[in-house]
């Protein structure tokens, strides 16, 4: 169902295509990012400036291997 929603999305609005490319919603693996180890490692406290978080790993997507299902009703 949920790549069914984001085709739909994506043939009702073909001026984000190249943003919804560059997301990867769909792609056969995403990147790894240890969020929750990283900022126990900094803090929780704001920074001036956001360092760049490490990506670790890649991470296969269920998304991309699995058939579109349209939703009965159409946003």
């Amino acid at each position: 169902m949920v790549r069914g929603e984001i085709e739909l999305y994506a043939s009702h609005n073909p001026q984000y295509a190249d943003r919804l490319t560059a997301t990867g919603l769909l792609d056969e693996t995403f990147a790894r990012y240890p969020l929750n180890g990283y900022r126990l490692t900094l803090g929780y406290t704001d920074l001036d400036t956001r360092p760049p978080i490490p990506v670790t790993g890649r991470l296969p997507n269920p998304l991309h291997s699995v058939p579109g299902v349209p939703p009965t009703r159409p946003w």
